[in-house]
């Protein structure tokens, strides 16, 4: 197995940002804070204007999806996972322009 880094990190799914996706089904986000599907471009630009270093790894499946392959995302950071997804996905809703709840 690669050895990644040393650094504290967490992994990210796009399916915890999916307003389409139940709790159950694994959004980890209130629905008023999730979006549609966010792309691989919509959160590379928002982990970039937060400023966290991050590191993309394509074709993988979420474990609760495992039949539907898609991204996820290391970010390299010390801070606690749920505040650092609650930040991403108010600045998803802003890039988005997805303004209703």
């Amino acid at each position: 197995m690669k050895k990644i880094s040393k650094e504290r990190y967490f992994i990210l799914y796009p399916h915890y940002f999916d307003k389409k996706l139940p709790r159950s089904l694994g959004r980890r986000i209130p629905y008023n804070l999730a979006t549609d599907f966010p792309s691989k471009d919509q959160i590379v630009s928002v982990l970039r204007s937060l400023g966290l270093k991050f590191e993309i790894q394509d074709n993988v499946a979420y474990p609760r999806l495992p039949n539907k392959k898609s991204f996820r995302v290391l970010v390299f950071t010390p801070g606690k996972k749920q505040s650092t997804i609650k930040l991403i996905a108010s600045k998803l809703k802003e890039f988005s322009g997805d303004n209703k709840t």
